[in-house]
């Protein structure tokens, strides 16, 4: 079960919490789902999800040579810095992008629209 089906499961659970228990739940249940896929990945090459994949090509090299706790740990590392990387990143950036989105109006959001509308095509 990747991060995407584990949020989606236990999102109604947070209806009666208040806001900042909800989304550290949420969120500690994405980190540990996205943390989780990279185990199986490493020892038995089997991808979780799409972000394993990569994991699951070298860490697989590493165990068959040996190295399963080497890559574990490099796996939990990388996990964990880029995890308290992007909080510190959030923290720091939600304030100002939410002001700047509060004072988008309707004649703001027009070009807004038309411009997500063309780049939807692939």
């Amino acid at each position: 079960m990747g991060p995407l089906a584990g949020i989606s499961l236990l999102l109604p659970a947070t209806f009666g919490l208040d806001a900042t228990r909800a989304i550290v739940l949420l969120a500690g249940i994405y980190y540990g789902a996205m943390y989780g896929g990279s185990t199986t990945s490493i020892l038995m090459r089997i991808p979780g999800e799409a972000a394993s994949v990569m994991t699951c090509i070298d860490g697989y090299a590493m165990a068959r040579k040996g190295r399963a706790g080497a890559a574990l740990a490099i796996a939990a590392v990388g996990s964990f810095v880029a995890g308290t990387l992007s909080v510190v990143a959030l923290m720091l950036l939600a304030p100002p992008l939410a002001n700047l989105a509060l004072r988008f109006g309707p004649p703001s959001m027009r070009p807004c629209s038309c411009w997500g509308s063309s780049c939807w095509r692939t």
